[in-house]
This record gives structure tokens, sequence and C-alpha cells, in this order.
């Protein structure tokens, strides 16, 4: 099974989580920078600007929001140079790590995360 299947759900509610603490869809804080503190190690982890990143995806074909299920399928995205800024994101499944995080039922693609 894909680490994001419901892509935009998970956007969503980490969105959310991220504004507020009340909605019991998504992690903690804690349980999100634990999950971050992981990804900090990680190969896979690149960085882009915003606008990089979207004219990425729709280079790729992703156009509109209901195609973010299509994301694994693509090639992983680039890896950044040393000084790159910009959010974090998985290379593997293209999601922004700081949402995904705080999102209750998205995994990490490589296992690396202990809790499912």
């Amino acid at each position: 099974m894909a680490c994001c299947s419901k892509k935009w759900i998970h956007i969503a509610s980490g969105l959310t989580r991220l504004a507020t603490d009340t909605t019991g869809l998504t992690r903690t804080k804690a349980e999100a920078m634990a999950r971050l503190a992981i990804c900090s190690n990680c190969t896979q982890v690149t960085r882009m600007s915003w606008g990089k990143y979207i004219a990425w995806l729709a280079k790729h074909g992703i156009k509109r929001i209901t195609d973010l299920k299509k994301l694994e399928s693509l090639p992983p995205l680039p890896v950044a140079k040393p000084d790159a800024h910009g959010p974090r994101l998985c290379r593997l499944c293209k999601c922004c790590l700081v949402i995904k995080a705080r999102s209750a039922d998205a995994f990490c693609p490589l296992d690396k995360w202990p809790d499912k």
C-alpha cells in the first residue's frame, strides 16, 4: 500500500493540525517533531521553493488536487543543492514533511517512522 493513498486528506488534516490542536485527526506536536527528527537524517529529503515544486508537479502531469494520488508513480524529486531553501519534501512520496508529519494516517514510505 502506498504511503499516501488519500494524499489530499493527509494534506488537509496536516494543515488543519498546523492551525489547531483540537481535531483529533492528526498527530500531536511532539509526535510530529519526533517524525521530523527522523526525516532530518534521511537521504530522501530535499528542499525546493513552492514555485519550483508546483512547476515540477505540473511538468509531471499533476495539475489539480485530485491528481495527487498519482504522486508516488512519478520519479523522485530532484536532490537539493546544499544551500537550497524552501519546505522539506520527501523525494519518494513528494509530500511536504511538516504537513505530513502532522497527519495521523500518513507514514514514511521507507518505514522509518515508528508509529503507524
